[in-house]
């Protein structure tokens, strides 16, 4: 029998090839980030499940640890959106940007 990892058969988001789908919990929490890359600034749990193909119970854990973090919030009736933390993250990087 061999130990090899097997993939699981979720889409990948747009534009990626099935090779490049993450493999650990961080990688798929930041491929939840780059939902919001200049598209959609809001993401229901249902598109997120659309695209994805995580199970709810994995893609709401992942919302809750962003979440926690202040990297997403939760709109009521709306979605999901960045949060509060990448506001304060984009102000310090270019506080500190030697450019």
């Amino acid at each position: 029998m061999s130990s090899k990892k097997v993939r699981s058969q979720r889409r990948p988001p747009s534009g990626k090839s099935l090779a490049a789908v993450p493999d650990s919990s961080l990688e798929r929490m930041i491929g939840l980030l780059d939902l919001f890359d200049g598209g959609a600034y809001c993401w229901t749990v249902e598109q997120m499940h659309e695209r994805f193909g995580y199970t709810r119970s994995t893609l709401y854990r992942y919302l809750k640890v962003l979440s926690d973090a202040e990297l997403l919030t939760s709109l009521p009736e709306a979605g999901y959106v960045l949060g509060p933390r990448i506001v304060e993250l984009d102000y310090e990087i270019r506080q500190h940007d030697p450019l």
